[in-house]
């Protein structure tokens, strides 16, 4: 039988989800914005291109 993640997920309501927040993009030509990037890691999102590139390193 297949696995179905909207019905694992539907009937699990008021579930906390723990894990790393990602954000995955298609791979990107040009620079994203400094500003965005600072949000992304404000907000503990990992953005990173389709092969896999993070895009927003955390800063030392």
């Amino acid at each position: 039988m297949p696995f179905d993640k909207r019905k694992r997920l539907s009937s699990t309501p008021w579930t906390i989800l723990d894990g790393t927040m990602i954000l995955e993009v298609p791979v990107q030509k040009g620079k994203i914005p400094e500003e965005m990037l600072d949000y992304a890691n404000e907000k503990k999102v990992l953005i990173r291109d389709e092969n896999g590139n993070v895009l927003n390193p955390k800063k030392k």
